[in-house]
């Protein structure tokens, strides 16, 4: 199965602030609707900005933003450079899942500045920066896919660290139908 979504988790509940994180990251919306499954929210339907609570962690989901996170080696883009003073509060992790071109890429920031950076296409990675994360490490190793789905190395390694970071794991998040997240149109 291919997936296709990007988003990014920040270590801190932003609930009660969601307006005031979207006006720091610069997402313009017109009005809220909540209720949504986490399945629906990384839907290729899904053209709004989606926030939601998972492990007391906030995801976003969006379909372009996170591409405005810079995956060139030693530079930094606009959205990188909103992170940056939000992962003081917190840490955060900006993702990209392109399963249809097999496009994967991760960055982590943790206070005040990006700590790891991954990106890879088929046959390439192209970046990466700082130290890997264990479960990135160990997901290289065995690369055990879930069950749902099997992966290749890269995404793979993206899941794992994506799992940790939030901790949960995509398969039950993707199965659950909780109405967690809130739609920003």
């Amino acid at each position: 199965m291919s997936w296709k979504f990007a988003g990014i988790i920040f270590k801190k509940n932003y609930k009660t602030a969601y307006p005031e994180l979207l006006k720091h990251l610069e997402v313009k919306y017109r009005q809220s609707e909540e209720g949504f499954a986490f399945a629906e929210d990384i839907s290729g339907e899904n053209q709004a900005t989606a926030l939601g609570q998972v492990n007391d962690n906030t995801l976003l989901l969006h379909h372009f933003l996170p591409y405005d996170c810079s995956y060139e080696p030693g530079a930094e883009g606009r959205l990188d450079e909103l992170l940056m003073p939000l992962s003081i509060e917190g840490d955060i992790m900006n993702y990209i899942v392109d399963g249809v071109s097999g496009t994967y890429c991760f960055s982590l920031f943790s206070d005040g500045k990006r700590v790891r950076r991954w990106a890879a296409e088929p046959g390439k990675i192209w970046c990466n920066e700082g130290k890997p994360v264990d479960q990135e490490i160990s997901s290289v190793s065995k690369n055990a896919p879930p069950d749902i789905f099997s992966m290749s190395e890269d995404e793979a390694r993206l899941f794992a660290v994506w799992e940790a970071f939030t901790g949960i794991s995509f398969q039950k998040l993707v199965q659950d139908d909780a109405p967690l997240f809130h739609f920003f149109l």
